[in-house]
């Protein structure tokens, strides 16, 4: 990375980070307005 000066980057490990569920009022954001969570647009394993 230093090579290419690349910004630095956080990793972090996938059993530090706590899911919990988006709640329905959030959700209904999305159709109000041009919006979309990251959650839907990234592509992931299921197990993660």
């Amino acid at each position: 990375m230093k090579e290419h000066r690349y910004e630095p980057e956080t990793f972090l490990p996938l059993d530090y980070i706590k899911v919990t569920p988006i709640n329905e009022q959030r959700r209904e954001l999305q159709e109000l307005k041009n919006v979309k969570f990251v959650l839907d647009v990234i592509k992931y394993d299921n197990q993660y």
